[in-house]
């Protein structure tokens, strides 16, 4: 129908270099990010994986079986789970603070102030009515809903910067992520790809008519490096969110590496599932396809890539 189809994951033709590529900078930092959680364990380098701006990360160290090699935080979550947190998705509790702007509630001080400098100034009294959101399965909503958490932090960090703003492809946050624009078909639906993020970005104060820096495909490329990067858990209740770090662990059908949310899925651990050598590059099952046949495994990745490992 008009309403849901496909699209195919490609970038446009007028976008620049810069926008389809990553600095060295934002992945210097992300790097030493990586040497504090990993307690120097780990390196962010290139991949051994073939191909352009394709970054990977490597022992430092040997490793044993079932060690703890890194556990990254969430840059930002959301969540289906009742009573969450909006930054930690810890449990409110008894102690909750309400901001004094519009009394949003947060289980502690130190999240309330983490929101209010990150992105809640461009979402305070201003967070849109998604008609019919409920309607759709719980991984449309959280994508929506991540879609928005994203938008606010990246126009509450251009709205800072005065007269001379970013582009939002360019913003913090997203310039250490990247599409993985191999033409994939992926899901594409009316509401959550057009309706839903244009309601967004009027609520908090872009117009959409006059500012291209938010021009359709600008967000259409924000969705896709969300969908390349993004984890979600699913079981009892769904999370979606973006961890850094985490997001540079490449895909091997036969991973040397194992992952699991902790802490109402605020944090992913990675762990060795087997004896890890220093200098080995470090990988994890993307679509839990390890145990599957080729051909499924392929349908699964095909969202990501075509894969090419050893095992393929």
């Amino acid at each position: 129908s008009l309403s849901n189809g496909t699209v195919l994951m490609t970038s446009y033709p007028w976008m620049p270099d810069t926008m389809l590529r990553r600095d060295a900078e934002p992945m210097k930092i992300l790097g030493q990010a990586l040497k504090k959680a990993s307690y120097s364990k780990c390196k962010l380098t290139l991949s051994t994986i073939e191909g352009d701006d394709i970054y990977g990360i490597k022992a430092r160290k040997s490793s044993r079986k079932d060690e703890v090699l890194f556990i990254d935080h969430t840059m930002t979550a959301v969540t289906t789970r009742d009573n969450a947190c909006p930054v930690c998705l810890g449990d409110m509790s008894l102690n909750a603070i309400s901001l004094e702007c519009c009394g949003t509630q947060f289980c502690r001080s130190v999240c309330g102030k983490l929101a209010v400098t990150s992105f809640h100034a461009a979402l305070c009294g201003k967070q849109s009515e998604f008609a019919g959101i409920n309607e759709h399965e719980p991984a449309t909503k959280c994508r929506t809903l991540l879609l928005e958490r994203c938008l606010a932090i990246i126009i509450q960090e251009i709205n800072s910067q005065g007269n001379t703003p970013t582009h939002p492809l360019h913003s913090t946050s997203l310039r250490r992520l990247t599409a993985g624009y191999h033409g994939a078909a992926i899901r594409w639906t009316y509401d959550a790809d057009v309706v839903w993020p244009t309601q967004m970005m009027q609520s908090m104060g872009v117009d959409i008519f006059a500012d291209d820096r938010y021009d359709t495909w600008v967000i259409q490329a924000i969705q896709y490096r969300l969908k390349n990067n993004a984890s979600d858990k699913t079981g009892e209740f769904y999370l979606r969110g973006v961890f850094p770090i985490y997001s540079m662990l490449n895909h091997d059908c036969s991973p040397n590496m194992k992952w699991s949310h902790i802490d109402n899925g605020s944090r992913i651990i990675v762990i060795a599932a087997r004896d890890i050598k220093k200098g080995e590059e470090l990988f994890i099952d993307y679509g839990d396809v390890q145990d599957k046949a080729r051909p499924e495994r392929r349908r699964i990745l095909d969202q990501w890539f075509d894969c090419e490992c050893p095992k393929c």
